[in-house]
Parts: C-alpha cells; sequence; structure tokens
C-alpha cells in the first residue's frame, strides 16, 4: 500500500478522516467539497444505487455552488482518507494528519435509528438494546480518539457536528489545519450548506425528489432536537444509559 499519490504531477494533501455512523460525516463531505479540490481512491459503497440515490435530497444548485472556484486560487488537490481503518472503523494515527468529527450522542444515535429502519429497512425488534449497543460503540469510538488526539495535539482535530452547524469558524479551522489555501472562502462555504440552503424541498408528502417525508428519508433534518419531538424514541431513551460525552461539551443527559 503506497502512502503517497500524486494527482497528475501533484502530491495530493492526506488527512485521514475517522467518524461515527450519523455524526455528520456526508455533510462535512459538503463542506470540504466547497473548501478544497477533493479527490479520492476507489472506495467499496461510495458508488452503489443506494449511494448515488442520496444526492436526490439535495438542491442541485447547492451542489454546482460547492464546485465553484474563486479567481486565481491554484488547483491544490486534498484526499480526506476514510478507510484508513475501514468504514467508520475507531480512529488510528499513521503518517497523515487525523480529522475526528463527532456529534451529540442521542442525535447521532436517533438519526441511526430513523437512518436504519426508513432508509435501509433494518427490523429493529428489540429498539432499547438496539439503541444501547450504539450508544456503547458510540463511546469506544471516543474514547479511543481521546486518547489519539491527546497522543498527537499538533497532527490531529477534533471538530463538531454542532459548530460545523453554528457558523464559519470551524471551517476556518479546518482550513488552516489541512493547510492549503481554500478554493472558496469558509463563509460562503457555511451558507450554502446551512441546511435550509442544501436539503431538497417541496410540497408535503413529496418533495423536489419524489421521496416521502419531505422528499428525505437520509437527510431528514438538521437539529440535534429532532428526537423530542418522537414520542416512541423518548420512551426507548428512558431505557438505556447514555454515555457522559461532557469532556467534548455535550452536557451529561
Amino acid at each position: 500500500m503506497k502512502d503517497r499519490y500524486f494527482f497528475g504531477r501533484v502530491l495530493a494533501r492526506q488527512v485521514d478522516f475517522f467518524a461515527f455512523p450519523r455524526t455528520g460525516s456526508h455533510f462535512l463531505r459538503y463542506c470540504t467539497q466547497g473548501l478544497f479540490d477533493l479527490v479520492a481512491l476507489p472506495q467499496p459503497g461510495t458508488d452503489d444505487a443506494e449511494a448515488v440515490d442520496r444526492q436526490r435530497e439535495l438542491r442541485p444548485m447547492a451542489l454546482y455552488a460547492l464546485d465553484l472556484r474563486e479567481d486565481g486560487v491554484p488547483w491544490t488537490p486534498v484526499w480526506f482518507n476514510a478507510g484508513a481503518a475501514g468504514r467508520h472503523g475507531k480512529p488510528v494515527k499513521g503518517g497523515a494528519p487525523v480529522l475526528v468529527l463527532i456529534r451529540e450522542p442521542i442525535a447521532t444515535v436517533y438519526s441511526y435509528y430513523m437512518a436504519s429502519e426508513s432508509r435501509w429497512g433494518a427490523t429493529i425488534d428489540s429498539p432499547a438494546a438496539w439503541v444501547q449497543d450504539k450508544l456503547n460503540a458510540y463511546a469506544e469510538f471516543y474514547r479511543t480518539a481521546r486518547s489519539l488526539l491527546a497522543e498527537h495535539p499538533r497532527e490531529s482535530m477534533l471538530v463538531r457536528f454542532e459548530d460545523l452547524v453554528a457558523g464559519p469558524e470551524a471551517l476556518r479551522r479546518l482550513v488552516e489545519f489541512v493547510g492549503v489555501r481554500p478554493k472558496l472562502s469558509p463563509e460562503f462555504v457555511h451558507e450554502v450548506t446551512r441546511f435550509e440552503s442544501m436539503v431538497a424541498r417541496g410540497p408535503e408528502g413529496a418533495g423536489e425528489t419524489g421521496h416521502k417525508e419531505g422528499g428525505r428519508t437520509f437527510y431528514r433534518a438538521g437539529s440535534n432536537e429532532a428526537w423530542r419531538a418522537d414520542e416512541a424514541f423518548a420512551r426507548v431513551l428512558a431505557r438505556v444509559r447514555v454515555p457522559d460525552a461532557s469532556e467534548f461539551g455535550y452536557p451529561t443527559a
């Protein structure tokens, strides 16, 4: 396995990327599409029908805007390697800098739960056991991340989904971490990728895309509070133990 890749005659800037499922990795992917000249190696699952169909839930004009470039910005390939430890594998330090994405644990697992049922057709016979298993896996994933971040503070970065949503400052820090000139400003990219700007909308129950529930089963909601309106999930949550993520800035449940 090579540890350096050239695209044309230019050496790609590699960043190893790690995220637990449903923490916002697709959202961050579109943010980086606007900031950088992304390149990638073929990976399993990226070109299957379900993965391709996800883009139907997004506004074509937003995707177009993210491919723009400011005048005078040179082409600089950047590779966010999401396969350094396998798909959604726990963070490991190799020769490249490491980026870790995190999201509040309840919002993460609720998004995971809803996508598993409505998008991927999973049958969850014991919701409480399923949710507890995912919360435990989340806790283990970010225990590993915490150790890596502590051991390699100059070669690693943690970014919170909530900070990406809140404003462009997290994108500015990401640009500084990657160390290349962005092709679009963080302010512009943040505006384009706001949930209200990015997702497709249409008549109730249909959407612009033809999907159900406003047109979306993958990009369902941009808020961490969506689970609070789901009484059935709230009852499930009352039966499980939510891990303490206060060290990452999340209040104890």
